[in-house]
């Protein structure tokens, strides 16, 4: 139990309180994790084959690092961001291989999500007890961003950001969209609704339109799915859906209006996304070994492009390595969905982790948080999907055991 209390507490300071300092440089979320580090190792954590890859993408970020002379840059990098995403994926294997608590791990990522929706409904409709829960939680936004939404009074056609930022409020609850939907049972059907209904209507406010779209098609594709186990799952899906969009209709026939907000003002940011891009590639060419820190460090932004992004953190030979990792991560989510789909292989919690991992980084493609990154839902999900599947796995082939030995008897 004092394992998953913990656990718990480790994530929302990762999501909530990243910059909350305790000492000089030393924030709460670095003590942390080296505490849940030692605590890992203690409980038997070992280095897979996915922490050995990336350890050697990282490798090749320090040489690049090095070769543009940013060493102390990556190193604070290491410490502060990919060793506390590295303890999570360590920590949530143990929750699931070790203490069987999947649904403690699911659990707290649809509180923070229902904490998040709340907040991003409140800042939409310049409710007044939006600052009052932040202050309570002791949360503080991003540099600029309570002048910004004091300015208006109108957030349709301009992003809300929730206690997450505004980025990252797409891609955290398009993915708790997906993840809420296998959170019922016929105990917990009605709270499954109101997750449900609670965190689709808040993206859809938070207006962040990969994160929107990206939402509805892995939605699309997990009722697609599981719509052929059984008629009352069927029923219960399309009406979960019908109610959602129902929901955005009657809570304000105004907001429901895609002229009004920003899923219809495309061309202009997609050009300047194209642009950063391009600074990118450019960048890259004449530095093969990549810089990341060099390239921002010269003035420009991020080129909100995977794969470009993925040249400038390791060069070429640690861009070209992550991406193979990360197309291999999506075939076995793709895997995973064609078994579900035909033959039931697998459960729902371990689709609805690998279709939330699948949201995560599809938006990658058109911004620039990643798994090169070092973002911690993405080792929180990866770590699910990894430990589900040798569960899984190992259950099916014992039943294949049983069924062999029964037969053999007779």
């Amino acid at each position: 139990m004092r394992f998953k209390i913990f656990y718990c507490i480790y994530f929302i300071v990762c999501l909530f309180y990243a910059n909350l300092m305790v000492f000089g440089l030393l924030s709460v979320r670095h003590f942390l994790a080296v505490v849940m580090l030692v605590i890992c190792i203690s409980e038997g954590a070992k280095v897979d084959k996915f922490l050995k890859w990336y350890f050697v993408f990282l490798l090749f970020c320090l040489i690049s690092a090095l070769s543009t002379g940013f060493v102390g840059h990556f190193l604070s990098k290491l410490l502060g961001t990919y060793l506390v995403a590295i303890v999570l994926y360590m920590a949530t294997k143990i929750m699931i291989l070790k203490y069987h608590a999947q649904k403690w791990v699911l659990n707290v990522v649809l509180v923070v999500a229902c904490i998040n929706s709340i907040f991003a409904i409140a800042q939409f409709y310049n409710l007044p007890f939006a600052s009052s829960i932040r202050n309570l939680l002791g949360i503080q936004l991003e540099e600029g961003m309570n002048e910004y939404y004091e300015s208006f009074e109108d957030f349709r056609g301009r992003y809300v950001g929730g206690l997450l930022g505004v980025v990252y409020s797409g891609y955290f609850l398009s993915a708790a969209c997906v993840l809420s939907l296998c959170a019922s049972n016929d105990k917990t059907k009605i709270l499954s609704f109101v997750i449900f209904l609670l965190n689709f209507y808040a993206l859809y406010l938070v207006q962040q339109r990969s994160g929107f779209f990206v939402g509805l098609m892995c939605i699309a594709f997990y009722v697609i799915i599981t719509m052929n186990r059984s008629r009352r799952e069927k029923y219960f899906y399309i009406t979960l859906l019908l109610l959602a969009f129902l929901s955005m209709e009657f809570l304000g026939n105004q907001v429901f209006s895609f002229e009004e907000m920003r899923y219809s003002t495309i061309g202009l940011e997609d050009n300047y996304r194209r642009g950063f891009s391009k600074k990118g590639w450019e960048f890259f060419l004449a530095n093969p070994l990549g810089g990341i820190y060099a390239f921002r460090a010269a003035g420009n932004i991020d080129p909100h492009n995977l794969f470009v992004n993925a040249l400038l953190y390791g060069g070429l030979f640690g861009g070209v390595l992550i991406l193979v990792y990360i197309v291999y991560q999506l075939v076995l989510v793709s895997k995973i969905m064609i078994d579900t789909y035909r033959s039931k292989k697998y459960s729902s919690l371990l689709l609805a982790f690998s279709l939330a991992y699948l949201c995560y980084t599809i938006n990658s493609l058109f911004h620039n948080m990643s798994l090169l990154y070092g973002d911690v839902m993405y080792f929180l999900l990866w770590g699910g999907i990894v430990s589900l599947l040798e569960v899984e796995n190992r259950k099916s082939n014992q039943s294949m055991c049983n069924m062999q030995d029964s037969t053999i008897r007779k």
